[in-house]
């Protein structure tokens, strides 16, 4: 699931931020893009999410978790029973200005 909650009504400032910090890639601006266009019960999988673009599985992993390191979405994960990180295909594409460092925001 794609939760947008939290830029509901701040799209332009969203986007603006995105499209001018320098932190992200243009791989990453255009994933990000993409996930706040697809319906919200998209359930997020690399592969399924490649499919739709010209990026390949590891690339678009690359990219979200560039994405969530500079703030701009999160991810539900746990820790399975044999140390690896599990995602639970859920993505919640967050706006939280003093972590967005792109442009005057």
């Amino acid at each position: 699931m794609i939760t947008k909650t939290q830029i509901k009504g701040k799209f332009p400032e969203y986007f603006h931020a995105a499209c001018t910090d320098p932190r992200l890639k243009n791989v990453d601006k255009g994933i990000l893009f993409t996930l706040a266009t697809l319906p919200e019960d998209f359930q997020y999988n690399a592969v399924k999410l490649s499919a739709q673009l010209t990026e390949t599985p590891p690339t678009v992993r690359i990219s979200v978790d560039r994405l969530e390191q500079n703030g701009y979405l999160k991810r539900n994960k746990w820790i399975d029973s044999m140390g690896r990180t599990m995602d639970s295909g859920d993505i919640e594409l967050v706006f939280q200005k003093k972590e967005l460092r792109g442009g005057n925001v």
